[in-house]
């Protein structure tokens, strides 16, 4: 931890303890590789209240630190005018960095880095090339409570990337410009979402948060509402898929099966009218009319390539939850339900069935998170 002699404290009132909020998919279809080897896809995102919580210190160093040599590739990704982040790197390759900050990342998790490969340095790192600073006039601490499952296709890391932007842009425009003599507003949201897509494809949906579609490689973000919250029952299978092997796996299926594959079942549908539908579902609270939407095209192959998850999935289908599917590339599934007791009833019902799987009862949380 920092020490107090180190800290030069902005005049920030805020509380820099932060809710990190995990994602779900309600619907991901991989429309296609592009030319630069990214994927399209359109998806409706929503948050969860399952939230990491972070402690987050940024001050203003007193010494100036050995000069940042950057890795050439991760530069070139935060100078891209549009998100270009790959679906097999997001968030995660390492920076080839010979510096010595004052910086350090803890978590609870010993399988989580806790240095310049976490995703939450990354997203301070992306900060200071937004805000015109060098890395080496900032002190920067963070300490995750992670709650988010790891690579469960929920978000947890690029969560966490969120919270560090919205706190750091929160703490430039209470005192931290001045601390580093720059004016404030040079510092726009636009460049904080640059900042966000340049640290992960999902980045961009945490930072807002609520509901969303979200289109490109997810930095396209269409504001949805949605007047009521959910119960979700959320099932973690022991192991899974890594997200590139997913990717590979459906770029086989599709070779294999191009005459008759369908990207989406509501593929027919327009983008203009797809939206509207899901508009109208979420307004009307209508678990049916949203179910019609949700669909996933990792569930090929993460799903009905494996025998255990084919069980499991369908026993969360027989749950008589209204809505059950796979978010992000797997390998959690989830189910939504209409009262809590239905959830929890399944909860108990799953663990008898499944005592490997962990399973855990949360919520949609709609609301956006609101940055100062």
């Amino acid at each position: 931890m920092l020490s107090a002699e180190s800290e030069i404290p902005f005049s920030y009132s805020e509380k820099n303890v932060l809710p990190a909020r995990a994602k779900l998919n309600l619907s991901l279809s991989i429309l296609g590789q592009r030319a630069d080897g990214y994927h399209d896809l359109q998806s409706l995102m929503v948050t969860l209240a399952l939230a990491d919580r972070l402690r987050i210190v940024m001050t203003r160093s007193d010494h100036s630190i050995h000069r940042i040599n950057t890795n050439e590739k991760y530069e070139k990704r935060l100078s891209l005018s549009s998100c270009a982040v790959s679906e097999w790197d997001t968030g995660t390759s390492s920076l080839s960095e010979t510096l010595a900050l004052d910086w350090r990342v803890g978590t609870d998790h010993k399988s989580i880095p806790d240095d310049q490969d976490n995703i939450a340095w990354k997203a301070a790192l992306a900060f200071c090339r937004a805000a015109d600073i060098a890395p080496t006039s900032m002190i920067f601490s963070a300490d995750i409570e992670k709650n988010i499952p790891e690579e469960a296709g929920l978000g947890g890391g690029s969560a966490d990337a969120a919270a560090v932007l919205r706190f750091l842009y929160g703490a430039w425009r209470q005192g931290g410009a001045d601390a580093f003599e720059k004016d404030s507003r040079l510092l726009t949201y636009a460049l904080l979402e640059k900042a966000a897509c340049a640290t992960g494809a999902d980045v961009p949906f945490c930072l807002r948060g609520g509901v969303a579609f979200c289109e490109g490689i997810g930095e396209r973000i269409t504001p949805l509402a949605m007047r009521s919250t959910f119960p979700v029952l959320l099932a973690i299978p022991p192991s899974g898929i890594k997200t590139g092997e997913a990717y590979s796996r459906l770029h086989r299926l599709r070779q294999d099966k191009q005459s008759r594959h369908r990207s989406h079942k509501a593929s027919d549908l327009s983008r203009e009218a797809l939206i509207k539908a899901w508009q109208k579902a979420l307004n009307e609270s209508d678990l049916t009319a949203i179910a019609s939407l949700v669909h996933n095209d990792f569930i090929e192959v993460a799903v009905y390539q494996d025998p255990s998850m084919i069980r499991l999935f369908e026993a969360l289908q027989g749950t008589g939850a209204p809505v059950v599917s796979l978010s992000g590339s797997g390998p959690v599934c989830f189910c939504i339900f209409e009262e809590e007791k239905d959830g929890y009833a399944a909860q108990l019902q799953m663990q008898k069935l499944f005592p490997n799987v962990r399973l855990m009862m949360t919520t949609i949380s709609p609301e956006e998170d609101v940055l100062i």
